[in-house]
């Protein structure tokens, strides 16, 4: 008869577990008895002592544990009216599993916003410098020596007059330059005849130099 109570007390535990793999573990005055599906591979002398003392004293104490590598949970408390110590250890080798899971997904998420993060940055920079990079490749093609260089022209309120006056300081320029080449080949052309003439005279006195 205690044996057929003991195989009923067992049953009873195992259809108490909370989970797969869980195990359970009652003190009684007489021992302890163990039930569960999770017996096997967890046993009471791999419970925290600290943890059945919390229990012991009224507390429901609950604690992170590994047996054999794995991560559990073991939850202990004194069962009212009576003398006996109730624990339950929940495996959390799923929950873990789901954690890295979630922390892979995560870390995924971040590395991938970061990459388009700095990829639209990336491209808003670029996009926001361009007019600043054409002002000063124009520059630099007007300082060398290329005149008609200008910028195209923008609908912008802020970039379309600094484009409109360098194109028109460029204008400026090149007219002035054609101006300043325009005068010193005229100069030049009237400058021509007289010079000849003053060569060809200095020619002369220089032949007849002793008369």
């Amino acid at each position: 008869a205690r044996m057929n109570a003991s195989s009923i007390v067992l049953q009873l535990l195992t259809g108490l577990a909370s989970s797969p793999g869980a195990a359970i573990f009652v003190r009684q005055p007489d021992g302890w008895i163990a039930g569960g599906t999770a017996t096997d591979n967890i046993d009471v002398a791999d419970m925290p002592p600290a943890l059945i003392a919390a229990a012991d004293r009224g507390d429901i104490a609950r604690q992170r544990l590994r047996v054999g590598g794995a991560p559990l949970v073991a939850v202990a408390m004194q069962l009212p009216d009576s003398r006996a110590t109730y624990v339950e250890v929940f495996p959390l080798r799923d929950l873990d599993r789901i954690f890295r899971f979630v922390s892979l997904m995560l870390l995924g998420g971040v590395l991938a916003s970061g990459l388009l993060g700095g990829s639209i940055g990336w491209w808003a920079s670029r996009r926001v410098l361009r007019p600043l990079t054409e002002l000063t490749a124009a520059a630099a093609r007007i300082a060398h020596g290329d005149l008609s260089t200008r910028l195209p022209e923008r609908d912008d309120k802020d970039l379309g007059p600094i484009a409109a006056a360098f194109n028109e300081t460029a204008g400026d320029l090149q007219e002035r330059v054609a101006r300043d080449a325009r005068f010193a080949s005229d100069v030049s052309h009237e400058l021509r005849s007289p010079v000849t003439t003053m060569a060809a005279a200095m020619e002369v006195l220089v032949r007849r130099r002793d008369e």
